[in-house]
């Protein structure tokens, strides 16, 4: 057991992630379990035992922040929640894990800034599967020696945003690829994404691109959900380090 445990909140605890951040947080030997957020349910649903909490749940931050003390809250909210809650935990000396996908830009950049004036770190990844930072690496290698490149996602068929901020975060580095090799070359270098919303399905990608009589398929899929934690405990400790802002991507963590 470390002798300074990382205290650590989850935001959307009764949800799909949140539920397994809750129980990967639990048992990590460095950090300790200190609270739960749920917004979305009911009092008498509020139920610890239901994601494997020995601790309490709290509608808001401020009524959770008034009874325990805190390091990291991370947040597996919705955009409409967490465009709310973030400058709130921020203002309160707290350091962001943010798993929300549908911020904007500018939203994030509020928080950098945020962030860089309370001299703390955070963290935001449209995903923490150590798998899908490589498969979108490799599409960079990938994008630099192939023209045409579409992307498919596939998510369960309760996910609200699309495309996924893994597709247009793969996206955006396939462009960024392109660009620097031929500057100006615009609306040419947008890469199509298809977004497929569907039971069965957890968090898939293809990122497929053709060339002259062939064609390659670089794909990631996350059977199940744990897949992301490895990825949600290494967030939690990088933002414990010194150093101030928003890291954009898990990826400047790995390389």
């Amino acid at each position: 057991m470390a002798e300074t445990l990382i205290k650590v909140i989850v935001a959307g605890a009764r949800g799909r992630m949140g539920a397994e951040a809750v129980r990967a947080v639990s048992r990590a030997e460095d950090m300790e379990l200190v609270a739960c957020l749920d917004r979305n349910r009911a009092a008498g649903a509020h139920r610890p035992e239901d994601v494997g909490l020995a601790g309490p749940f709290f509608h808001s931050l401020e009524a959770c922040l008034a009874s325990v003390q805190a390091d990291v809250l991370i947040d597996f909210t919705r955009a409409s929640v967490a465009r709310t809650l973030l400058p709130q935990a921020v203002a309160a000396g707290l350091r962001p894990v943010i798993g929300t996908t549908g911020l904007t830009v500018s939203e994030l950049h509020d928080l950098d800034v945020q962030l860089r004036l309370q001299e703390r770190l955070g963290l935001y990844a449209p995903n923490f599967a150590i798998g899908a930072l490589l498969m979108m690496r490799m599409a960079e290698w990938a994008a630099r020696h192939m023209d045409g490149v579409e992307i498919i996602e596939y998510h369960h068929a309760g996910k609200i945003d699309a495309p996924s901020g893994t597709a247009a975060r793969t996206a955006q580095r396939i462009e960024q690829v392109r660009e620097q090799m031929e500057p100006n070359g615009g609306a040419r270098w947008q890469v199509p994404i298809h977004s497929v919303r569907l039971p069965g399905f957890v968090a898939h990608q293809e990122v497929i691109f053709g060339g002259g009589g062939e064609r390659l398929t670089i794909r990631h899929d996350s059977m199940d959900r744990t897949s992301f934690m490895p990825g949600v405990l290494l967030a939690v400790r990088t933002v414990m380090k010194a150093g101030a802002g928003l890291i954009d991507g898990l990826e400047h963590v790995l390389w």
